[in-house]
């Protein structure tokens, strides 16, 4: 049970529980004994000698009132509230992409000891509205659900190995639309940045709508990607903004994993929050965060952090789904937009 008031009492038994916040008399029948509450009836007026040992004896385990000095092993464990990642929403779909989105969610379910959700999406093909072309269409989808059978297939036979937890769900239509109506329950969403290989299907595009639409952090990836390492070094992106705090706090729990922390503040000299404030806030949080400041007034930013990527050997990024909020752009700022297509790690956007 959490902390709270005390639970109504069973006669001749004894009950100890956290005690409000407010002090006062304690309830009828109870008296505080050590800097607990005990309820119920038949209780001694005073401990026994010999404090916890007779008591666990007694079969009592004493929770320590709230006026008192909490010890670590006193603290309900059900009273502690941490960040955690544990549902990963990954886009199944036979591309190019698919082996590095695969591998990447792989690493991170293992990392978090989590949840994969396999969203399997049959593409439903474009042609023009005619009669000739709708049965043009149901052929060419028809196509596609066989190849996402056998694709399912195969990745069930290799899910089933892996010793993690996972699930599997069948769509038909845009890819975007239906990650985001997956993705209420899920804590992060695999997908890729933009593919190398081949402009179909336009993961650009499906990454920015996504982290747009369904207000969930996503985590695109490179098409040449062979997995994650997530205790590895981590690169964080910091210009104030408020996608860049979004990104910061949906990262926590992987950032708690990863060896080496580097906030990186971009500064072309309108940052309203500074780096100190976001390493503060990881600080209590138990991450140590090395600042790293770069003027940008003369260079891109996109150039800066892709060069910082470079020297520090970063293993990830993460970073604001808007790049730099200040930038006006139709659909990202350049910043985002630059490292979708260029990124040679994974990068976890917020927005």
């Amino acid at each position: 049970m959490a902390c709270g008031w005390p639970v109504p009492y069973v006669q001749n038994r004894i009950s100890r529980v956290c005690s409000p916040p407010s002090v006062g008399a304690p309830p009828s029948g109870g008296v505080p004994i050590g800097g607990c509450r005990a309820i119920g009836a038949g209780i001694p007026r005073s401990p026994p000698v010999g404090c916890r040992q007779a008591n666990e004896l007694a079969g009592v385990r004493i929770l320590p009132d709230k006026r008192f000095h909490r010890t670590p092993y006193d603290r309900p464990e059900r009273c502690k509230m941490e960040a955690v990642m544990k549902n990963i929403l990954l886009l199944v779909h036979d591309d190019a992409g698919q082996e590095a989105r695969f591998q990447v969610a792989l690493d991170v379910v293992r990392a978090v000891e989590g949840h994969l959700s396999c969203l399997d999406v049959s593409v439903m093909p474009m042609v023009m509205d005619d009669y000739v072309a709708s049965a043009g269409q149901a052929m060419l989808l028809e196509d596609e659900r066989t190849r996402e059978a056998a694709n399912r297939k195969a990745l069930e036979a290799r899910l089933a190995r892996e010793q993690v937890s996972w699930d599997w769900t069948d769509a038909t239509g845009a890819m975007a639309p239906l990650l985001s109506e997956a993705s209420h329950l899920a804590d992060l969403i695999v997908v890729n940045r933009k593919l190398d290989t081949l402009p179909e299907p336009d993961m650009q595009k499906v990454a920015g709508d996504v982290v747009l639409s369904s207000g969930k952090p996503i985590l695109a990836v490179p098409d040449a990607a062979c997995g994650l390492d997530v205790c590895g070094r981590a690169l964080v992106c910091w210009d104030g903004s408020t996608a860049a705090m979004a990104a910061l706090r949906a990262a926590i729990p992987l950032l708690a994993l990863a060896r080496e922390v580097v906030l990186l503040e971009i500064d072309d000299g309108s940052i309203g929050t500074p780096a100190e404030e976001a390493a503060t806030y990881l600080s209590r949080h138990g991450i140590s965060a090395t600042i790293v400041q770069r003027h940008v007034r003369t260079r891109a930013p996109a150039d800066v952090i892709l060069e910082e990527i470079g020297d520090r050997h970063a293993d990830y990024v993460v970073m604001g789904g808007f790049g730099h909020f200040r930038l006006t752009e139709a659909l990202f700022g350049g910043v985002t937009r630059i490292l979708l297509t260029e990124s040679p790690v994974p990068l976890l956007l917020a927005h």
